[in-house]
Formats: C-alpha cells, structure tokens, sequence
C-alpha cells in the first residue's frame, strides 16, 4: 500500500513538474523567402534597429529594437517509419551560438534538447518540452548513456522524457538521429518595456542527411511572440500579443516582402524536399535502423560470450 502510495506521488510530482515547467505554447508566423527576398528583409532589419523614429511612431515609446545574428546547428531524431515527421512533430539536439556581422566566427552559448508537438486547434501554436542537454563528454554511467538520443538528454530531466513520451506513446529505443539543420539566424529582438516581447526571424537553412549525397537548402522569415510571455498571459493578453504579431510587418514595412506564408515545422520542409528528391530515403532509413540493432546484437553477443569463455578458463 505505501509503496503504490509513494509511487502515486511521485507520477503526481512528475505531472505537476511537467506541466508548471516544461510545457511553453509557441505562436509564431512562418514565411518562405527566396534568396532577393532574405537579404530584403535582413537589410530592413538594420535599417529598422536605427530608426527610432519608426519605432517611436509604429509601435510605440515604450518599445525598443535589437540586432542579433545567431547560428543554430539542430540534430532530429525519429523512428525508422519517421513518425514525428508524418505527424508534424519535432525532436532535436539544439547547439545554439552567437555569430557575428563583421566575420564567420562563432561563441558557443548553450545546449539543449527541445520536443514540439502541433495544436489541434491553430496552426501558428505548437506546444514546446525542454530538457535540459547531458554534459559535453558525460561519463557513461548506464545504458542510456549510449542510446543515441537519451545520451543527449541530462540524467536529472529522463524522467521527465519518459514521462512525455508514454503520454504520446512514443518508444524511445526506436529513435535514431535523422536529420542534421544549420540555420544561420538574423534577429531582430522587439522588447517591450524592456522586457523581451517579440522576435522577428530571417533564416537561412541547410537540411543534410547522411544517407544522401546533396544538401537541402531553404529560407524562412519567422514572427514569433516571447514564449515565456505567451504562456504565462491570460487569454485577453493572449489575444492582445497575437493582435500586435499580426500586424507587425504591415508597421514595419515587411508585408510586402513576407507574404509566402508556410506553416510546416522546418523539420518537415527540409524532410519533403529530400524526400521529393528521393523517394526511397525512408527506406534506407529503415535499413540504417536495423543495420544498428544488428551492431548492438553483435556487441551484446561478444560480451557474453567473452564473459563465458573467461568463468570456464577462471573455473
């Protein structure tokens, strides 16, 4: 009885953690751009952060504006039958760096690991789960430390992984790195009251799988509200922010240029490209999976036989 008691608690701990903590509701506008149209738009974003004027009279005196470039490298995971990507959903490894205007060089600023789920309701709303990332050359402590994607994961928050991924009945022994992204991120932070309010986004992606031989390469404006705000306001502020979203690039003289609106997560537009361009990566994909099962089968089957062979010569 105490035992089943304490185990209750514990699923209770773990469900109140993950819905106070690890849950955000993301709400943001994405647009395709062509090549002309990503330099438009990253050239309106230096001409906007030294325009005070624009800024006073379109949004208003207690608005500020930032210049930021920052470069993401994000590692995907999914099963062999890609079901995250069927699904709209998204999990990755995420390397986040602060580049610089003046040169190519990079600062390392952090990691983390980031699972994203799609609204049923609206489609400019995902639900985001952060954990936080294992420590760069982690010691191999057990088993999941040699799993490919729960070796990424800090042993503090696997709990909480497992957690989700029974919610969405996801088995994590299947999960395989899939795709690797390189976003070259132009930003233009809009803070309000000098509290991060919004981000303007122009990306420039590039989408490689190990199993093709060329690159994926696409661009992408983004219109994000600060998730951390978005989450915590009540629906009246909610709608107040999705109002002052909306009719940000009209103020901001973007509209023109941003007018290709694309829902899809980048996961699934790096993934349809390749699979546009490959009709059988998916079964490859499958065959890598097992090729890797077999690795595993073949070490487990090595240890135990060495271990065998070792009693009987020790005996």
């Amino acid at each position: 009885m105490i035992k089943e008691l304490k185990s209750s608690l514990f699923l209770i701990f773990l469900f109140l953690q993950f819905n106070l903590f690890a849950q955000r509701a993301e709400n943001e506008q994405k647009y395709d751009l062509s090549n002309e149209d990503l330099s438009s738009i990253v050239n309106r974003f230096k001409e906007i952060s030294k325009d005070k004027k624009l800024i006073k009279n379109q949004l208003g005196i207690n608005f500020s504006v930032s210049l930021s470039k920052e470069v993401f490298y994000d590692l995907y995971f999914d099963n062999k039958n890609l079901y995250f990507y069927k699904n709209q959903m998204g999990l990755r490894e995420r390397k986040r760096f602060l580049g610089s205007f003046e040169d190519q060089s990079e600062k390392f600023l952090k990691k983390t690991i980031q699972f994203k789920i799609p609204s049923n309701k609206d489609d400019l709303i995902r639900f985001e789960y952060k954990f936080d990332a294992a420590p760069i050359n982690a010691k191999v402590r057990s088993f999941y430390d040699k799993h490919p994607f729960l070796s990424k994961v800090s042993e503090d928050d696997r709990d909480q992984v497992f957690f989700i991924f029974k919610k969405f009945e996801i088995n994590w022994s299947d999960l395989i790195p899939v795709l690797k992204i390189k976003q070259i991120r132009q930003r233009l932070y809009i803070s309000k009251d000098f509290i991060p309010y919004m981000t303007l986004t122009a990306d420039s992606v590039e989408g490689d799988i190990d199993s093709s031989e060329k690159s994926i390469f696409l661009n992408e404006l983004e219109v994000e509200i600060n998730e951390v705000l978005y989450t915590q306001a009540s629906l009246s502020e909610k709608k107040s922010m999705e109002h002052f979203s909306n009719s940000l690039l009209q103020k901001l003289t973007l509209g023109k240029i941003a007018s290709d609106q694309n829902q899809l997560p980048k996961y699934n537009k790096v993934m349809d490209l390749f699979l546009k361009d490959n009709p059988k990566l998916e079964l490859k994909l499958s065959q890598e999976t097992n090729n890797h099962y077999a690795y595993i089968a073949i070490v487990i089957f090595l240890i135990i036989f060495f271990y065998l062979l070792f009693k009987k010569v020790k005996d």
